[in-house]
């Protein structure tokens, strides 16, 4: 099973805290910008937390980058002609059947509805 677990409202909690960070924020902008430059003055002083925190707010939280590479001896895909040709006549059954031309018609016609 893929995600979290059936019953899991973590996403809900946190959308509720965000609600409420937003909300008071608003109802107090001072208090919000006090909090923005005492996190600024944080990241003067160093504090690697308070960097993290504050590159995070201004460009988002950075992805996790993946290489792929193969070289002759270790391909990332390998499929033989004949596999191939399986491959494709399945793809090609599913398209027709997707589209309602499952029957067609073997003597070169038009494939039949």
């Amino acid at each position: 099973m893929a995600g979290a677990p059936l019953g899991n409202n973590n996403a809900v909690k946190n959308k509720m805290w965000a609600d409420m960070i937003r909300k008071v924020a608003t109802q107090n902008p001072d208090k919000m910008r006090k909090a923005a430059e005492t996190l600024l003055e944080l990241c003067q002083q160093g504090d690697i937390a308070a960097m993290k925190e504050f590159g995070d707010r201004l460009d988002g939280k950075s992805k996790q980058q993946v290489e792929l590479s193969q070289d002759a001896d270790n391909p990332l895909f390998e499929m033989k002609p004949s596999d191939r040709y399986a491959e494709y006549a399945r793809l090609v059954e599913t398209f027709r059947s997707r589209a309602g031309k499952a029957d067609t018609d073997t003597s070169g016609g038009e494939a039949t509805h």
